[in-house]
């Protein structure tokens, strides 16, 4: 007789399922006993043993452990384990037959106990500006502390903790009180970031003011020449002096960008960008034209 076989319906058995394993035998024998291993243990212990008598199943002890419900077959003997658990996720079973009085042992089985979905539902939010807007995460059984992010690679709370990204949030964001939903206070708009920018048309030697309407209250964004030409970087005032020079500036809210005396140099593309926390640009053009009239007098004054 050859060592008998443990199979499973299943690889693996959503929580509060059953999981029937099967020992399959190459020949009759007087009985099968179960084994199992729990997880992080070493010890094999046995569990129940079965047989036929009679042509009934018998079992000892008379009434099995856990639940279990056992078969007896000429050549194969049931074990159904009911309603598993998570932590019965990593249990190792095995059967034995006692052949010329020894044990002769089956491969082993694992049990892998999945938990699906742990997210049962998530549900879109429309909150008025001002107003607290709280964005609800169902999660099955005890789970906590959920990660929240962009949908990408922008996270605001990271798993298994309760402190916000400083780099993406502020102060207006937390955890509900059973750390699963987010709630927001005091909403802003904030997509998109950059609301206008407007293309702008200015003659030689006036002031040109290149606006870039930021909701909210992000401020000192970059601003380039829509590629790689970098005239003042995001989150500082000051000016980039390879590629500006002192007619440049923020305006004194930091959003928009000012270039006095302006020349015929100054002509083509501004972009303003925004990076952190969001992505977000736009582009405008400056048009140097002709100044009109008489100057009366060395200052900006035209007729």
């Amino acid at each position: 007789a050859q060592a008998p076989v443990l199979s499973a319906n299943a690889s693996s058995v959503t929580k509060g399922n059953s999981l029937n394993i099967v020992c399959t035998l190459s020949a009759e024998t007087s009985s099968v006993t179960w084994y199992r291993i729990v997880k992080g243990g070493t010890t094999e212990q046995a569990i129940i043993t079965v047989g036929l008598s009679g042509g009934s199943c018998i079992s000892v002890p008379s009434t099995p452990p856990d639940g279990l419900v056992v078969t007896c077959g000429t050549l194969e003997y049931g074990c159904t384990i009911p309603s598993l658990s998570t932590s019965e996720d990593g249990d190792v079973w095995r059967c034995a037959v006692p052949l010329l009085g020894v044990n002769t042992y089956s491969n082993s089985l694992r049990i892998n106990v999945t938990i699906s979905p742990l997210i049962t539902d998530i549900r879109s939010v429309e909150v008025a500006r001002g107003d607290t807007a709280t964005i609800v995460c169902d999660i099955a059984g005890t789970f906590a502390y959920p990660r929240w992010d962009d949908g990408t690679n922008t996270i605001y709370v990271a798993e298994g903790t309760s402190i916000f990204n400083p780099s993406t949030t502020d102060s207006r964001w937390a955890r509900s009180s059973d750390t699963k939903n987010l709630i927001i206070s005091s909403i802003e708009d904030i997509s998109p970031l950059i609301t206008d920018i407007r293309s702008v048309e200015v003659a030689r030697g006036d002031t040109a003011t290149i606006v870039c309407d930021i909701a909210g209250t992000f401020v000192n964004p970059m601003w380039d020449d829509g590629t790689n030409t970098i005239y003042v970087a995001e989150g500082t005032s000051i000016f980039n002096p390879s590629t500006t020079d002192s007619r440049w500036a923020r305006s004194s809210d930091t959003k928009n960008l000012i270039i006095s005396s302006i020349e015929d140099s100054d002509a083509g593309t501004y972009r303003c960008s925004i990076i952190t926390p969001i992505i977000d640009r736009y582009t405008a053009r400056l048009n140097v034209i002709e100044q009109t009239g008489i100057r009366l007098n060395p200052g900006n004054l035209w007729y």
